[in-house]
């Protein structure tokens, strides 16, 4: 390119903003551009638009279901792409000629399906969690209460976007808490779903339930499985008993927090709800 005009600029915008052009060209385009307030103005809309989708890019945290799709599409792709390199059987030969590389078509979906699944073989290791029939000794992760509250705390106070917004989807979240996850019913107080999602707890997960009650507060319940987090009690927390068996109350930051046992299953509560409201939030039994 020696001489850039704005159809030019047009048609290589994409190109020129992503710095992929010849440095000739790059020098002739920046000149035009510096002197053209309409193709300034198209290079700066382009600019900020790549930095908008790459700071949501990199602020969204991947769920596991979504992981899960693409490690099976990339080795669906694998398998493809094995089975289009295959040869057509033809009468055996004698031949000289050396044997041909594969072509990029094939090596770039190969190389990337396994780099990709290397990746994700190694966060399913580091965030594993122990199925019913495993050994919860073995692999749980030990942690004071203090230390599991705080994450709780945090989590209520800054939730991430939740995963969905509907009661009757938060049942698949079974599969990577290992204990039943369902919605909950209010008594005395109504309250609405506001999302639900996975979030990580230390070594292992949880699954993270968002309501707002009618009288404005904000309660967060977190359903876990208490074989993959061990707690050492925090004399922070005291104890209160009620029909459904012994609960864990405190404060930490200013919110009220809960932990409690039902039948296996592993609740904490964050809210700003005081201790008496806050035992009263009806857990499924």
């Amino acid at each position: 390119m020696t001489k850039s005009n704005c159809r030019e600029v047009l048609r290589c915008i994409d190109t020129f903003v992503d710095g992929e052009l010849e440095p000739s060209e790059m020098l002739a385009m920046q000149e035009h551009v510096e002197g053209c307030e309409e193709c300034s103005e198209r290079v700066r809309f382009q600019r900020s638009m790549r930095a908008s989708v790459r700071n949501v890019v990199q602020s969204a945290r991947v769920s596991d279901l979504m992981r899960a799709r693409v490690a099976h599409a990339l080795a669906e792709q694998r398998v493809l792409a094995v089975r289009e390199s295959e040869p057509v059987e033809a009468p055996a030969q004698v031949t000289s000629e050396p044997p041909r590389m594969l072509s990029w078509r094939v090596v770039g979906p190969l190389a990337a399906a396994a780099v990709l699944s290397l990746v994700l073989g190694s966060l399913a290791n580091k965030t594993q969690v122990p199925q019913a029939s495993s050994s919860p000794v073995g692999s749980a992760s030990l942690m004071t209460l203090d230390a599991f509250l705080e994450e709780v705390v945090d989590q209520h106070a800054h939730p991430l976007p939740p995963e969905t917004t509907n009661p009757s989807e938060v049942a698949r979240f079974d599969q990577f808490v290992g204990v039943p996850v369902r919605p909950l019913t209010f008594n005395r107080f109504q309250g609405t779903l506001l999302g639900a999602r996975m979030v990580p707890i230390r070594q292992s997960r949880a699954a993270m339930l968002q309501y707002v009650l009618t009288n404005g507060h904000r309660v967060s319940v977190y359903v876990y499985n208490p074989r993959a987090v061990r707690m050492v009690a925090s004399p922070r927390m005291q104890e209160r008993k009620n029909d459904n068996g012994p609960m864990y109350v405190g404060l930490m930051h200013g919110y009220s927090v809960a932990v409690t046992d039902r039948r296996g299953i592993g609740y904490a509560l964050a809210s700003d709800l005081d201790e008496q409201e806050i035992l009263a939030v009806d857990l499924p039994q």
